[in-house]
């Protein structure tokens, strides 16, 4: 059953990504990729752009390792972003929020009766989450998109500590990829976040 949840979750992680600011938009051309990222699982992205090369080009400077792309048909613009909760078989249980540029935060007694009443029969699902905002790099993370991966790493940490779960813990780093507002002073503040899925 098991095997099964995690099969149904690869088909089911499907994330529409569309790359702006480049001329020409009613040329574009809309493709389909099979990326990666280090210490992510394989995900599909669809990408507007003016030809393979330039969009695989587009997809690696987001952090994206390319496995495979080829052209699905002449695209049109869309005016939003697919949303990546709702799977069938994962429920959004618990969603964790940061300050700007952190990864980490105290825990209150509260969290961690939460973590400790996990239920290791089940699999869960880390989505790491930033703002918009240009980060600072240093020696912890250079991007967005590893400042998302250390905050789901933390939270995995947390789980593996005071639950016992460590294998059934599966992370993914998204970036800046899918804010939850916009990116306004009190939206960036929503958007950097942790959700916690858990399989049924």
């Amino acid at each position: 059953m098991r095997t099964k949840i995690i099969r149904s979750f690869y088909l089911s992680l499907l994330i529409i990504i569309f790359i702006t600011g480049i001329s020409g938009g009613a040329n574009k051309r809309l493709f389909k990729a099979l990326v990666q990222k280090p210490g992510s699982i394989s995900t599909v992205i669809y990408v507007y752009d003016l030809s393979v090369d330039s969009a695989k080009e587009n997809i690696a400077l987001n952090g994206w390792k390319v496995l495979q792309i080829e052209e699905v048909s002449n695209g049109k613009d869309y005016k939003s972003i697919k949303n990546i909760s709702g799977f069938g078989n994962l429920k959004l249980i618990k969603t964790f929020y940061f300050k700007k540029g952190e990864y980490r935060f105290n825990l209150d007694n509260e969290t961690i009766s939460f973590f400790r009443n996990l239920n290791r029969d089940k699999v869960y699902y880390i989505y790491g989450h930033t703002d918009s905002l240009p980060v600072k790099p240093n020696n912890k993370y250079r991007n967005n998109y590893e400042l998302s991966i250390l905050r789901a790493e933390f939270i995995k940490e947390l789980i593996r500590k005071y639950s016992g779960i460590d294998s059934n813990a599966k992370i993914v780093g998204f970036g800046a990829f899918f804010p939850l507002v916009s990116n306004g002073l009190q939206g960036a503040e929503k958007n950097r976040r942790v959700e916690l899925y858990e399989s049924f």
